[in-house]
C-alpha cells in the first residue's frame, strides 16, 4: 500500500495510474460503467467511489486491514465524478505519470482532522469485468 504524508487539516491529492484489461489507459467516456448499467446488474454503487478509514490499532501503520479501522463520518462510499479521469491522450500528451486524480471534499467537514493513520479505500466499476480497487495510506502527523 502507497502511503502518502500529510500534516493536519492538509487536504490531498490522491493520484493513481489505472489500466483497462488489455493494458491500455482506462478511458472512463469508454471504459467506465453507467449507474444505469450498475443499476441494471443489481449493484447500487456509483461507477466511482471512495470510502475513508481512520486506523486505530497499534499496529496501524503496518496494516492494510480493515480490522482496526473505523469509517471516517461523512466520508463512506463517496461518489467520485468521471472527471476524476485524464483523457489517455492528456496523459501521452503531457507526460503524466497517473491518469486518475482526486482531492476529497474538505470545506464543510475535513476527513483527516486527528494525527494518526488512515486509508482510503477507491472503487471502480468499468463496463465489463471485475471492479477495479486499489488503496492510499495517509500519515497524518
Amino acid at each position: 500500500m502507497k502511503t502518502v504524508q500529510l500534516t493536519q487539516r492538509q487536504t490531498p491529492s490522491f493520484r493513481a495510474l489505472i489500466r483497462s484489461e488489455n493494458g491500455a489507459l482506462f478511458d472512463a467516456a469508454a471504459n467506465l460503467a453507467t449507474p444505469e448499467e450498475l443499476a441494471a446488474e443489481g449493484i447500487d454503487r456509483a461507477p466511482i467511489s471512495c470510502s475513508i478509514y481512520y486506523a486505530t490499532g497499534s499496529l496501524a501503520p503496518y496494516s492494510a486491514s480493515t480490522l482496526n479501522a473505523a469509517p471516517v463520518p461523512g466520508f463512506e462510499n463517496l461518489e467520485i465524478d468521471p472527471s476524476a479521469f485524464v483523457e489517455p491522450d492528456a496523459v501521452d500528451t503531457n507526460g503524466l505519470d497517473y491518469n486518475f486524480r482526486y482531492s476529497p471534499p474538505s470545506r464543510a467537514s475535513f476527513p483527516f482532522e486527528k494525527p494518526g493513520v488512515y486509508f482510503v479505500d477507491f472503487l471502480i466499476y468499468p463496463k465489463t469485468g471485475a471492479a477495479l480497487s486499489f488503496r492510499i495510506g495517509a500519515e497524518v502527523k
